[in-house]
């Protein structure tokens, strides 16, 4: 049965369990006991049952009573613990920034401005959350309202907002075992030519890379889909093929050798992102605009 119940009435009853005896309970909530009287009158029509028998002066919990109070009591509790965290989240020399970062965004650039963000004194009691969306959907990144931010490549959105950070660039990798790897630069033409591990149909990086072969009007020999860059690298170590990845993955520990890649416009943009219209809490503001105040393209 649908009502009108409302948590101050059910925050009125707990305070007459607890006392057991209106006048009292008036007095600590200062109300009217009439007021007190209806309040709960108008819980007892709603769950159809007494809450309160009285003896003497007093009252005491009927048996329906106590089996509501039990309930009233751990759902106020967790209303408690539910304000008290966002309240924590909410300070501004606390809580915590959620980033997610789409496809093959730079990590340890976005590590490297955490990093300085928390060096400063009055930054150091926040936390961060990292939360990956390697699909390098913007829109989807957001879509649970957990992320505050996020890092990736520029897609259009008018719901969403984007400041440009750092300029990615894409190169060629190939084994060590490769006869290319004598050489420091290849064409989009001799990659094609090859087998060629690609990055899943729909991340960020596939679009932009597909985006290159298209110009040059040019179709890839596509051996297999990877999922994730790192991967990438383990297969054209093994001498499988070959890849474009973003520069990041041509570090040496990756055991590959990078190669420029001639004709094509392999840099662009990358940018921190947000939704326009959603609250952002005082710590995720200060983050952003420390963002924006550090990065100088």
């Amino acid at each position: 049965m649908e009502g009108n119940m409302n948590l101050q009435q059910l925050y009125y009853f707990k305070v007459v369990a607890e006392k057991e005896h209106f006048t009292r309970a008036a007095e600590e909530l200062m109300i009217s006991q009439p007021c007190l009287s209806y309040s709960i009158s108008e819980i007892e029509k709603e769950i159809q049952a007494p809450l309160f028998e009285k003896e003497g002066r007093n009252v005491r919990l009927t048996k329906y009573g106590k089996v509501f109070l039990e309930h009233i009591t751990a759902a106020l509790n967790e209303i408690e613990l539910g304000k008290s965290q966002v309240e924590e989240m909410l300070r501004p020399d606390s809580g915590k920034v959620t980033l997610a970062y789409m496809g093959a965004v730079n990590t340890d650039f976005v590590s490297q401005l955490v990093s300085g963000f928390i060096e400063e004194p009055e930054n150091s009691g926040i936390k961060f959350e990292f939360r990956r969306n390697s699909g390098g959907d913007a829109k989807e990144a957001f879509r649970d309202g957990r992320c505050d931010l996020a890092f990736g490549p520029y897609q259009e959105d008018t719901a969403l907002e984007f400041r440009k950070i750092y300029k990615d660039k894409l190169v060629a990798i190939v084994s060590h075992f490769h006869p290319f790897s004598l050489r420091n630069r290849i064409s989009l033409r001799e990659i094609a030519a090859e087998k060629f591990v690609a990055f899943e149909t729909g991340s960020g990086s596939r679009k932009y890379i597909d985006e290159l072969f298209e110009q040059g009007k040019i179709t890839p020999n596509i051996a297999c889909e990877v999922v994730d860059g790192v991967m990438i690298t383990s297969i054209v170590a093994g001498n499988l093929g070959v890849s474009i990845v973003p520069q990041m993955y041509s570090a040496p520990y990756y055991n590959v050798k990078a190669l420029e890649i001639d004709g094509a416009d392999v840099k662009r943009n990358m940018y921190m992102i947000w939704k326009k219209k959603a609250f952002l809490s005082p710590v995720a503001e200060r983050f952003r605009d420390y963002v924006i105040s550090h990065v100088f393209l």
